[in-house]
Order: structure tokens, then sequence, then C-alpha cells
């Protein structure tokens, strides 16, 4: 860890934080290290190799040492930094919401797909357990004319999903509810989507997590504490009274091991035309179906 004592450039400091946060275990330190010396110094990340000579100050070394100090701890760096990109959207996070993942922006691309080919001037969409409110927010700002309500049963979860709509100026085109769905079900209404990234990670499964989800991602937006499956049944189940005919369930789920088990559940639910979408490993990640 760079010692705040000796005042380095900043391609020395690169070289010992990197060498630091491979250490304890972090995946891509160096480009960890780059994150979190761009925030400390205000500074794109390609700005650091275009001042690879300069030397940073001792205040400056200070304050980025707290950084890569929590970093190593295995803090995630978005939330050491406070916020995230989201299809090109800035998000701010924090420990109350689950960190926006890519394979979910690729859910969301889907989603666009699908509701681009129902032709429809106006599509009513209802975000299942919404979080930081990044899927609701990036298809509200894809889509002109489409009201959105987003569900979360974190009160906490819903003022950092407002916040986030009203900074991507989308605020007037989400309605956003403490809702648990779990115990009162689905806000009424015929939706024409109804879209969920699910807790479906089993608690099994859970404790073997990285320390950044284990440790630091909110539990109860990973996991159903059980088999990976209470929250997909429900919503399964749920949606079926809720969708209007010809509108379309679509969720993430977690992987090859829960596709034959979920398709199974929806086609005994009564949906057709189920389609399942790989992620970019090539995993079974994302299943449509429609009512």
């Amino acid at each position: 860890m760079p010692n705040p004592d000796q005042l380095l450039s900043i391609k020395n400091i690169l070289d010992k934080s990197s060498e630091y946060l491979e250490g304890k275990g972090v995946e891509s330190p160096l480009l960890n290290a780059e994150l979190l010396l761009s925030h400390t110094l205000g500074k794109r990340r390609i700005d650091l190799y275009l001042e690879y000579d300069r030397v940073i100050s001792t205040s400056e070394t200070i304050q980025y040492k707290s950084l890569l100090k929590e970093r190593g701890r295995r803090k995630p760096v978005q939330y050491i930094l406070g916020e995230t990109e989201f299809m090109g959207l800035t998000l701010r996070v924090d420990q109350t919401v689950l960190i926006p993942r890519p394979e979910t922006e690729q859910m969301v691309e889907i989603a666009l797909e699908i509701l681009e080919d129902k032709h429809k001037i106006e599509l009513n969409i209802l975000d299942v357990g919404t979080g930081s409110g990044n899927i609701a927010i990036a298809l509200a700002s894809c889509l002109e004319s489409a009201p959105i309500t987003a569900l979360d049963a974190s009160e906490e979860a819903i003022e950092l999903a407002v916040a986030n709509a009203e900074r991507n100026g989308v605020g007037g085109k989400i309605r956003f509810l403490v809702h648990d769905f779990i115990s009162t079900g689905f806000p009424d209404g015929a939706y024409d989507m109804i879209i969920s990234n699910p807790p479906y990670v089993s608690l099994d499964s859970f404790k073997s997590l990285p320390p950044e989800v284990r440790e630091w991602e909110p539990e109860a937006a990973v996991t159903d504490y059980s088999d990976g499956f209470d929250f997909i049944k429900k919503i399964i189940s749920l949606s079926s009274d809720s969708l209007k005919t010809g509108g379309t369930l679509l969720m993430e789920i977690g992987g090859d091991h829960q596709k034959e088990q979920v398709t199974e559940l929806m086609k005994k639910a009564g949906y057709s035309e189920l389609n399942v979408g790989e992620d970019y490993n090539s995993h079974a990640r994302f299943v449509s179906a429609m009512n």
C-alpha cells in the first residue's frame, strides 16, 4: 500500500496499488486502482496515463490510501465511489441496493426488443424489485411513452431509486412504490410487460459467493434464503393474472441449473412462446414468456 510520507508518481502508485489489491484477492486489481485514483484526483482514467509522471501530493495520497484500504477489505468499488454506470446512465448505489450488473443490461435490451415488437402507442410496465431503479430508469430513458411502476419492499431502496430517476431526467415517467409483493401481490393494473431481476441465489450458494457480494451487498436482494426459486415462483404465479393477454413476463435467472425448472413452472402456469436467452458467458440467464 502506498506510504503517504513517500511522494509517488501516478505510475508508481498504480503499480504498488495493483500489487496490493492482487494480494488481497481482488479481481482486475489495476482497473480497480485506476478507478479509485481517478476518483481521488477528479480525472478520467485515460488522463492518468497522460500524466503518468505526475507526483501525487501528500493529501491526495492519504485520501487515496483510505479508499484503497476499503477495496482491500473487499468492499465493492461501486460502493466506495458511491455510483456506477448502467446502460450509459450514472446511478447512485449504496449498501441498501444490489449493484447493477452487465447481464441486467442485456435483459433491458431484450425487453426493448420485445416492447418494440408490440407496436403499441403506450405500454404499461411493471418492474418488480427495482433496487437502485436501474431497469425502470433505463427503460424510461429509451421509451417515449411507457408508464412504468417500480416496486421494492425496501424504503431505502425506493428513496435511492427516486433520486436516481430524477438525476437521469425520468422522474415523471416512473411510479415508485414501497411494496412487498410477496405478502400483498402486485398493484392493480394490466401490464404489457412484467420484468424482474429477483433474488435467485440459494442460501447454500450464497455462502460461497465472493466477499464483495456475501459481505457487502444486501442479502435480501441476492438470496431468498431457500432454494433460489421462492421469488421466481411467486412472480410467475402473480404475473399470469396481472399481464394483459399477449403480455410478456421477462426475468433474470441464476443460470443453467435453473433453466429447466423455471421453464417448466411457466408452462404449468399457462405461458406460451417461452424463450431462454444466454448472458455474455453463454449461461442461461433470461427467460421470457407470453401470457
